[in-house]
């Protein structure tokens, strides 16, 4: 074996037991997309195609391509979770906290 396949082989060996304690903490949040933006990303995947060849053989039509053509790198989509998907964290806070006390 040479050197370049062993260092290859070891350092997905060490890949991959990195993973599997990283994999048994849990998420703070969950990794599954909410249905509402599913819907608007699959509704963007829609747009963003050329028109169609027979709709350019029209003969009353000027329009040549899709102007609004999105790169997938270029331009984002600002997709924003919706209010009610975003977690609220509760912070509790003693009454008889000094730092409190200190700023009153």
């Amino acid at each position: 074996m040479s050197k370049s396949a062993q260092f290859a082989w070891q350092t997905r060996e060490n890949l991959g037991n990195i993973g599997l304690s990283s994999r048994q903490e849990s998420p703070p949040m969950p990794s599954q997309k909410t249905f509402r933006t599913k819907v608007a990303l699959a509704k963007a995947g829609r747009q963003n195609r050329p028109i169609p060849q027979w709709f350019r053989l029209k003969a009353d039509t000027k329009v040549q391509y899709n102007k609004k053509r999105r790169h997938w790198r270029k331009t984002k989509l600002n997709i924003s979770p919706a209010v009610d998907d975003v977690p609220t964290v509760h912070i509790s806070v003693p009454r008889n906290d000094p730092l409190l006390s200190q700023n009153s």
